[in-house]
């Protein structure tokens, strides 16, 4: 079982934290759980998520980007009156953890909707819960493919990570290169990313090495060995922030000096931690605008709120928690104040060519898949990046 995490972690308001005590438990009648709650007090919103892992640091300013926005819109008032809560527990990364939260939530949060769950395996894991009890996810932290179009309730933002691997790719045909060696991890961003380099193949001119590993030291070990022989002009890290950037670590230390690209969820903040100055240099893709961009809603609203809610210095993470948010209100304020996750799940097939500022989501009650906007970013000095 989860341990409580500490109350409130740093990045995160305390009125966004709720502390459960005690063992976790699988309600027994979560499999009948009403998801359809009426509420008269707050509109309550749920996530789950890594706090304390190795990609808190990326949920974490993601939360609090998010927070900012509800925070805005409770002050106006909320949705017709009523104010939005948003609860945000700790999962550790850990799916079974994740799996007994959100039966205990169902069960007992009479939560309208279910917002930015993350990663990848904590999602899956939750899948069966959301399907039969019919709650509707918004915006989960996590681009895996195989997430997607497998339940009617599930609305994603962030693009998926096959977008993400041919936008590298795409730019490594451009920038001529001709030796890749892909790093894969044996999870979903890595199995993904390796079936869609597969169908680049033949039109980009690129001779791919895939390179399997696992997180275990002696696999790992294994898989350093083969890409610093090999040589390739540039690696290609299919990897979340932990097992990625220990890779990259061990295999610079090992002798490698060429190139280094990941997906989005490698995480610079994390990276430039693990690999201070090492890290300048690796090319990463990001799925939301970063915020010094001159994108209307960032020069115009997110740097002003982000100021406002006492955020000095934004990530990319606080940006996409923006747009998530930014999302999700809209879609309450259409479905009323009598919202229901019912009415949530029509608002959002309602959002058609919905404008941000600059950035624009496309749901439809065939179409989940909200944004496939993509950014090729690099970690220059600091850990900063840049485009």
């Amino acid at each position: 079982m989860p341990s409580t995490p500490p109350c409130p972690p740093s990045a995160l308001p305390r009125r966004a934290w709720l502390r459960w005590c005690g063992a976790l438990t699988v309600a027994a009648a979560t499999a009948g759980a009403p998801a359809l709650w009426a509420q008269s007090g707050p509109i309550r919103l749920v996530s789950h998520g890594d706090t304390s892992g190795a990609n808190a640091n990326q949920y974490k300013p993601w939360i609090a980007g998010a927070q900012a926005v509800f925070d805005r819109a409770n002050k106006s008032g909320g949705i017709g009156g009523r104010p939005i809560e948003l609860l945000v527990r700790d999962t550790g990364g850990k799916p079974k953890a994740a799996e007994e939260l959100t039966a205990k939530s169902l069960a007992e949060d009479k939560a309208v909707a279910f917002f930015g769950f993350g990663g990848g395996p904590v999602v899956k894991a939750v899948l069966p819960l959301i399907d039969k009890a019919q709650m509707p996810m918004v915006a989960s932290f996590s681009g895996a493919d195989e997430l997607r179009g497998v339940t009617p309730f599930m609305f994603h933002i962030r693009p998926g990570f096959k977008v993400e691997v041919e936008r590298i790719a795409r730019q490594m045909q451009s920038m001529g290169l001709k030796r890749v060696a892909v790093a894969a991890i044996d999870r979903p961003i890595g199995t993904a990313g390796v079936a869609q380099i597969e169908k680049l193949k033949p039109q980009s001119g690129i001779e791919w090495m895939t390179v399997p590993f696992k997180e275990g030291r002696s696999d790992m070990d294994a898989a350093v060995a083969t890409l610093v022989k090999a040589a390739p002009q540039a690696i290609l890290v299919l990897a979340p922030s932990g097992p990625g950037v220990e890779l990259i670590d061990r295999t610079k230390k090992a002798g490698y000096n060429g190139s280094w690209y990941g997906l989005s969820v490698l995480g610079a903040s994390y990276a430039h931690e693990k690999l201070g100055d090492r890290a300048r240099g690796i090319v990463l893709t990001q799925t939301s605008p970063l915020p010094a961009a001159k994108t209307p809603f960032i020069r115009d609203d997110f740097s002003k709120l982000m100021a406002q809610a006492g955020i000095q210095h934004p990530q990319v993470e606080h940006v996409e928690g923006y747009i998530a948010a930014r999302v999700m209100l809209e879609a309450l304020k259409r479905a009323g104040p009598k919202v229901d996750s019912a009415a949530v799940v029509k608002a959002m097939e309602s959002l058609r060519n919905f404008d941000l500022g600059g950035y624009t989501v496309d749901f439809g009650p065939d179409k989940h898949d909200g944004a496939n906007s993509v950014f090729l970013t690099m970690i220059a000095r600091d850990g900063k990046l840049v485009e």
